[in-house]
C-alpha cells in the first residue's frame, strides 16, 4: 500500500471502529439482531457498526485527506464499486447503501471544521414524487448520525426542475442551475435566531460542482457565513454520464 494512501485511511478506519461511542443509540439500534456485513463482498463486517470489512474498505478509491478548512471536497473517486452503489441507492432506493457512505463520508470529513448543520442537496418536488426519496437526504441523515450534527432538510429549496446535467460542459452547467435555488424568509429568520454560522451542503456525486455552488450561493445570501460542499463521490466530467 502506498504510503499516503496509508495515512489518508489508516485514521479513518480508527475512528469507523468507535462507532459504539460515536452512533446515537438510535442508530446503533438498526444493527441489533442483524450483524455488519460488507456491502461490497457480504463477509463479516470488522469495522465496527458500518457494513464494511477491512479488505474491502482498503480497496476503495479513496481521495486525498481533506484540507481542514478546504470548501468542498469529496471522501472517494466516482468508480468502481462506488459508482454502482450510489446508482443502487438513487435508482434502486437501496437504504444500506445510503447508511454505508453516511458513515464513510462522515468519516473522512471528520477533520475539517464543525457546521452547526446538514443540509442535503434538495431535488425538485417533481423529482421527489417520481422518485419517492431524496438520495441526498438518506446519506445526510446517517451522516449526521456519526457526526452528531442536526439535518435541516427544509433549509434551502429547489425552484425549478433543471434539466440534466449529463453532457453539458462545465460553463453549460453553470448556467443550468443559476438560479435555482432559494431560501425562504422565515428559514432565514430560523437561521439567525439559532445563530447559525456554518453549515455543510450533503451530495452524493459531484463533477464540476456547478450545482452545489448555486446552493451554497443561496446560502451565502440568506447569511450563512460558512458554507462547505461535501460528496460521497467525484466524477471527471469527460468520463462522466451520471443522470441528476
Amino acid at each position: 500500500m502506498q504510503a499516503s494512501l496509508k495515512s489518508t485511511i489508516h485514521p479513518v478506519r480508527l475512528w469507523l471502529g468507535e462507532s459504539r461511542s460515536r452512533l446515537p443509540w438510535r442508530a446503533r439500534w438498526t444493527f441489533v439482531g442483524l450483524p455488519p456485513r460488507c456491502y461490497f463482498c457480504d463477509a463479516e463486517g470488522d469495522l465496527g457498526l458500518i457494513d464494511l470489512c477491512a479488505e474491502c474498505f482498503t480497496a476503495l478509491p479513496w481521495t486525498a485527506e481533506p484540507d481542514r478548512y478546504a470548501s468542498t471536497f469529496s471522501a472517494l473517486a466516482y468508480r468502481d464499486p462506488i459508482d454502482d452503489a450510489l446508482k443502487a441507492l438513487k435508482y434502486r432506493g437501496d437504504r444500506r447503501a445510503a447508511r454505508l457512505f453516511g458513515g464513510l463520508l462522515a468519516a473522512a470529513a471528520r477533520n475539517l471544521a464543525t457546521p452547526d448543520a446538514l443540509i442535503p442537496m434538495p431535488l425538485h418536488p417533481d423529482r421527489v414524487c417520481s422518485r419517492g426519496f431524496n438520495q441526498s437526504l438518506l446519506i445526510a441523515k446517517h451522516t449526521g448520525d456519526w457526526l452528531r450534527r442536526p439535518v435541516r432538510s427544509n433549509w434551502i429549496t429547489r425552484l425549478r426542475a433543471t434539466p440534466s446535467q449529463t453532457g453539458l460542459h462545465a460553463a453549460e452547467r453553470r448556467r443550468n442551475v443559476e438560479g435555482a435555488f432559494v431560501v425562504s424568509s422565515n428559514i432565514q429568520k430560523e437561521i439567525e435566531s439559532l445563530g447559525v454560522r456554518r453549515v455543510a451542503l450533503i451530495d452524493d456525486v459531484v463533477t464540476t460542482g456547478a450545482t452545489l455552488d448555486a446552493a451554497r450561493h443561496a446560502l451565502l445570501e440568506a447569511g450563512v457565513a460558512d458554507v462547505q460542499r461535501w460528496a460521497v463521490a467525484r466524477a471527471m466530467l469527460a468520463k462522466s454520464t451520471i443522470p441528476t
